[in-house]
This record gives C-alpha cells, sequence and structure tokens, in this order.
C-alpha cells in the first residue's frame, strides 16, 4: 500500500517554518481551487461517449477505448 501525503503534509514539507504559514495558507489554497476546476474520470466519460457519435477521418486512424486513455494519464 502506498503513502499518500496530505496536502497539509506537502505545505509543511515545503514552507517549512513559523514565518511561512502564509505561503504553506496559499499553497493549500491554490490546490484547492486547482482541483475544483478538474474534470472527474465520469465527466471525461460522459464527454467521450457524447463524442464517439461523430465520425474520425480515416486519415486519423483508430480511436483508443475510454479506458486506454484514461490510464495514459493516471499517476502510477
Amino acid at each position: 500500500m502506498e503513502n499518500k501525503e496530505t496536502l497539509e503534509d506537502a505545505a509543511e514539507r515545503l514552507y517549512s517554518g513559523v514565518d511561512r504559514q502564509i505561503d504553506r495558507m496559499l499553497f493549500i489554497a491554490g490546490a484547492k481551487w486547482q482541483q475544483e476546476r478538474m474534470y472527474s474520470e465520469e465527466d471525461m466519460r460522459k464527454c467521450w461517449d457524447a463524442c464517439k457519435r461523430f465520425d474520425r477521418p480515416i486519415s486519423e486512424g483508430d480511436a483508443p477505448n475510454f479506458n486506454e486513455l484514461i490510464e495514459q494519464f493516471k499517476k502510477k
């Protein structure tokens, strides 16, 4: 099982020290802001399914299936 660092732990590691408290708060707020704007796998699947209705030009070749595409972007 892999240990995942919490956002707060990462902020402390990157911005340690009493005088860096504001930097830690800004780091956490920025990470949460970015997370709220990311698409979920479910959102991406809905988009994929909606786009499947359109034909791809033959010159572009075969499109990968959704699971193959998502695996390319997952952290390993």
